[in-house]
This record gives C-alpha cells, structure tokens and sequence, in this order.
C-alpha cells in the first residue's frame, strides 16, 4: 500500500484518492487532511491507519449504502488522527518517564524503524 503522505512547511499532510464507491458523497477527486504532526514516522502511521479506515468505508458503501455523508467521512478520518495523535503522545510520555529511558538508543531505534520500513 503506498503511503500517501507529503509535508508542507514542517507538518505532514495525507492525500488519498476518493474510492469510486465513495466519489457521489464526497464529490471531489480526493481528500486532504493534516496529520498534525511533524514526524514522518508518526505521519506514516497515521497514513495507514487512514487508509485502512477509508478502504474499510468503501467497502461499506459498495455493499450496504450507508448514506455517511462528507462530514461524516471526514470527521471518520479526523478522529482516526486525533486519537493516533494522544496515543503516540501517552507512549512517548510513559518511555521518557521510565527509569531505564536512554536518549541515544531511543534515536537510533527510531532511526532502525524508519529504515526498515
């Protein structure tokens, strides 16, 4: 699956094509959202997990017709980077807090995960 992420200034943005089966309720080509974040390890997460969401809202429409609306779609996805957003925050506050948090092998663990994805 392509990550479909790109940074403006510092901050990194998520762009997706509109599924077909979707395309009638947004009724634009494609969706745009901040990720809030200027991680691009943190981005590429959230990108997956909005992608996983807007395949999974898709799916739906091609089956049931659900009638979600555009607000509807794009406050899915917003919460989807909200609650990433406070996740990654808790994790990184609870690993800084430990007794045994080394900077150093923090940064390069970090560095291990962005080059092996």
């Amino acid at each position: 699956m392509a990550v479909d992420i790109f940074r403006r200034s510092a901050v990194y943005y998520w762009r997706r094509r509109v599924p077909r089966s979707l395309a009638n309720l947004v009724e634009r080509p494609h969706l745009f959202l901040s990720l809030k974040t200027t991680s691009r390890t943190a981005a590429r997460r959230l990108a997956a997990q909005l992608d996983v969401i807007l395949e999974d809202a898709a799916m739906l429409a091609d089956s049931f017709d659900p009638h979600l609306s555009k607000s509807q779609i794009e406050a899915m996805l917003r919460r989807v980077v909200d609650r990433q957003l406070v996740k990654l925050d808790r994790l990184a506050y609870a690993a800084k807090s430990s007794s045994d948090f080394d900077l150093e092998r923090d940064r390069m663990g970090e560095k291990q995960v962005v080059n092996a994805y």
